[in-house]
Protein backbone atom coordinates (compact mmCIF):
# COMPACT_ATOMS: atom_id res chain seq x y z
CA UNK A 1 0.00 0.00 0.00
CA UNK A 2 2.79 2.58 0.55
CA UNK A 3 4.42 2.09 -2.19
CA UNK A 4 1.66 2.85 -4.10
CA UNK A 5 1.16 5.97 -2.25
CA UNK A 6 4.74 6.88 -3.11
CA UNK A 7 4.75 6.20 -6.73
CA UNK A 8 1.78 8.63 -7.19
CA UNK A 9 3.69 11.44 -5.09
CA UNK A 10 6.50 10.82 -7.11
CA UNK A 11 4.64 11.31 -10.11
CA UNK A 12 3.33 14.62 -9.22
CA UNK A 13 6.39 15.92 -7.89
CA UNK A 14 7.98 15.26 -11.72
CA UNK A 15 4.57 16.83 -13.22
CA UNK A 16 5.29 19.60 -10.92
CA UNK A 17 8.97 20.11 -11.58
CA UNK A 18 8.22 20.08 -15.59
CA UNK A 19 5.51 22.43 -15.27
CA UNK A 20 7.47 24.72 -12.50
CA UNK A 21 10.20 24.48 -15.87
CA UNK A 22 8.08 25.33 -18.12
CA UNK A 23 7.31 28.42 -16.64
CA UNK A 24 10.62 29.43 -16.17
CA UNK A 25 10.84 29.27 -19.51
CA UNK A 26 8.53 31.09 -20.78
CA UNK A 27 9.30 33.99 -18.17
CA UNK A 28 12.65 33.98 -19.43
CA UNK A 29 11.63 34.37 -22.96
CA UNK A 30 9.43 37.37 -22.08
CA UNK A 31 12.33 38.78 -20.24
CA UNK A 32 14.45 38.40 -22.70
CA UNK A 33 12.48 39.88 -25.75
CA UNK A 34 10.99 42.96 -23.50
CA UNK A 35 14.61 44.02 -22.79
CA UNK A 36 15.16 43.24 -26.62
CA UNK A 37 12.34 45.86 -27.05
CA UNK A 38 13.80 48.54 -24.75
CA UNK A 39 17.37 47.89 -26.62
CA UNK A 40 16.81 48.29 -30.18
CA UNK A 41 13.90 50.79 -29.15
CA UNK A 42 11.23 49.09 -31.77
CA UNK A 43 7.73 51.14 -30.27
CA UNK A 44 9.99 54.06 -31.48
CA UNK A 45 11.00 52.60 -35.06
CA UNK A 46 7.55 51.35 -35.46
CA UNK A 47 5.80 54.76 -34.78
CA UNK A 48 3.52 53.27 -31.62
CA UNK A 49 3.89 54.55 -27.89
CA UNK A 50 6.11 52.67 -25.46
CA UNK A 51 3.40 51.72 -22.94
CA UNK A 52 1.26 49.39 -25.31
CA UNK A 53 4.05 47.31 -25.94
CA UNK A 54 4.85 46.89 -22.32
CA UNK A 55 1.38 46.10 -21.18
CA UNK A 56 1.78 43.34 -24.07
CA UNK A 57 4.18 42.01 -22.23
CA UNK A 58 2.20 41.42 -18.75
Amino acid sequence: MSIGIQKVIFVDLISFSNISYIMAIVTLIRITSLGMVIRFEIPKKIGIEPGLTFSAFG
